[in-house]
């Protein structure tokens, strides 16, 4: 018997543009809604917002809304299904470049992670590439504090070895460990 899973994908939240270079030859997307059969699961893929280019990541937050990064250096907010028109503010600079999926592509925002206990103390954390001076690039990873509507008191906790304008980072992040970056409450 097959479980029926419900599943957000990065691909769903473009609004029909895939998340690859837009220049490459990619296969078009699947019409959504569909069914995708795995030997387990019954997966259906709708989706979920229009109006967003080149999301990288989504988290959900513990009221249900989604927190949605992208490759310009921006978060989005989708709330009751509708994304909202306006930016969160209080994240930092970022630099993105290039086409996304070809070599020397550069994202702006990458991972986006709550911490553990977020719904006691609002911690949110961020990948992204950061510009530290002249053409220079550094991997940065952050923490700042949800009010709600906005990231509050934003500041790197991790600043890599900056590399060329045009140098590329993976910054996915995996679990969170508070304690050893001496996290507040």
């Amino acid at each position: 018997m097959l479980k029926t899973n419900w599943i957000a994908a990065c691909v769903c939240l473009s609004a029909g543009t895939p998340c690859l270079a837009q220049n490459r030859d990619s296969p078009p997307l699947i019409q959504l809604p569909t069914v995708v059969f795995s030997a387990d699961y019954e997966i259906r893929v709708e989706q979920l917002a229009g109006g967003l280019a080149n999301p990288w990541s989504l988290r959900f937050l513990p009221d249900g809304d989604m927190l949605v990064t992208t490759r310009a250096g921006q978060i989005r907010r989708l709330s009751g299904g509708l994304l909202n028109p306006t930016p969160v503010a209080g994240g930092p600079e970022a630099h993105f470049a290039g086409t996304s999926g070809l070599p020397g592509a550069v994202h702006g925002y990458m991972d986006l992670v709550l911490h553990p206990d977020f719904e006691n103390n609002e911690l949110l954390y961020l990948s992204y590439t950061k510009p530290v001076g002249g053409e220079r690039n550094a991997l940065g990873i952050g923490r700042g504090r949800w009010t709600g509507a906005a990231i509050a008191d934003f500041e790197d906790i991790y600043v890599g070895e900056p590399g060329s304008g045009r140098s590329a980072f993976a910054g996915r992040c995996r679990g969170c460990r508070h304690q050893a970056i001496n996290s507040p409450a």
